[in-house]
């Protein structure tokens, strides 16, 4: 099976860090899921992302100030709007 690694942007809004916690669990319990994680658009995080093979087109637009959801799996999942409803 071919990887799917989607990126979720959530410009102007702040997580503090028990919802990024909670959001990269919920990321990490989706079915098909090898990799999530919920975080500040960071350029450390950013670069993380880009060695662990994400596209760096999908992170355009992306500021310190803004959290990001990322997964890694197989096949199509809904953990991305799953993890922003809670």
């Amino acid at each position: 099976m071919t990887a799917v690694y989607s990126v979720r942007l959530l410009k102007d809004t702040y997580l503090d860090s028990v919802l990024q916690m909670t959001g990269t669990r919920i990321l990490e319990e989706c079915e098909g899921v090898s990799w999530g994680s919920a975080a500040m658009a960071t350029s450390a995080n950013i670069d993380t992302l880009v060695q662990r093979g994400f596209d760096v087109s999908d992170l355009a637009g992306a500021k310190p100030g803004g959290p990001l959801y990322r997964r890694r799996g197989h096949g199509g999942c809904r953990c991305l709007g799953r993890g922003r409803a809670r």
